[in-house]
């Protein structure tokens, strides 16, 4: 067995492998939405769900929340309509306390799990009892008191089966382990944030990314200043080799979410000098915005969130 070099470079990159790849080359995981069928010694990979088409001239207009908030309840109603007992991880964020609201009239003395890193985290716990006592729930938060965190990336290392790099790993995986205890099914308001693009920091890297593009338009200057080490840690240097170096809209996606530069990683060996095959040039911010969505969807969502 070999490691795949591509997927060190891809876990570098991303956080994780590809989507449909493993660590080792020549053995593959079943790519999102597929099944595989065995039949007369033979095998078959079939696809039972694919991405709707993404429409950007989609509006927020009153008819099109009410038809999200129907989406979102009908949903929730499938998931707490199960033969186990079933909860609901709370952040105290947007998501997690939409489906809180959202589930009230679905399900009765609904168990709610939180994890605060601390149990003097006053301000997280507050605004977290304000929602259990005016939802009625029956709540639960953990924190580090009492845990070994060694101990606890120990376990993870045995449970991961493919490198995976989120350090929202740990208090995720701690808490699920807890709750456990209690309820065998959650939902969470996991992957919210990536469907409606509710980060706004996914426009400041393309408002950056925007910002550096005329680089590309001096070559010779972006260039030298791409070999010169006293920038390597500064930001405007990540989104120079972003835009020197990019050679799909994968890459375009990968660098900004990574700490690793183009130019660190031909250092570790793990990328060959770099041809850019991709002109920032043509691109607005809204056509960035379209290349980030679907890198979303398609590798980050899949490849991370869902992994957890």
């Amino acid at each position: 067995v070999e490691i795949d070099k591509d997927q060190v470079l891809n876990y570098f990159k991303n956080s994780h492998v590809g989507i449909n790849s493993t660590i080792y080359k020549g053995i593959y995981s079943l790519p999102p939405g597929h099944y595989l069928i065995c039949k007369n010694k033979r095998l078959y990979l079939k696809k039972y769900w694919s991405k709707p088409l993404i429409d950007s001239s989609y509006i927020l207009n009153k008819e099109n929340k009410l038809n999200i908030k129907k989406l979102l309840i009908d949903s929730l109603d499938r998931q707490l309509d199960a033969d186990v007992d079933v909860g609901l991880f709370l952040s105290g964020g947007v998501d997690s306390s939409l489906l809180l609201s959202l589930s009230k009239n679905l399900k009765k003395n609904l168990k709610t799990f939180s994890f605060t890193f601390f149990e003097d985290d006053n301000d997280d716990l507050k605004y977290l009892n304000k929602l259990t006592e005016k939802f009625s729930t029956k709540h639960y938060n953990f924190d580090l008191n009492n845990i070994d965190i060694l101990d606890e990336i120990k376990e993870i290392q045995i449970i991961q089966d493919e490198p995976f790099s989120d350090s929202s790993f740990l208090p995720l995986y701690i808490l699920s382990k807890n709750a456990s205890n209690h309820v065998k099914s959650v939902i969470t308001g996991d992957g919210a944030d990536e469907i409606f693009l509710g980060y706004t920091n996914w426009y400041s890297r393309i408002h950056e990314i925007i910002k550096y593009k005329i680089l590309n338009e001096i070559p010779l200057i972006s260039k030298f200043l791409k070999t010169l080490n006293i920038f390597e840690n500064k930001s405007f240097f990540k989104y120079l080799c972003i835009n020197l170096d990019s050679r799909n809209s994968s890459d375009i996606f990968s660098y900004t979410m990574s700490p690793f530069t183009s130019k660190k990683l031909q250092k570790l060996g793990l990328l060959d000098n770099p041809n850019n095959k991709f002109d920032l040039k043509k691109y607005s911010s809204k056509e960035l915005l379209d290349i980030f969505r679907n890198e979303i969807l398609e590798t980050y969502l899949t490849g991370d969130i869902l992994t957890k």
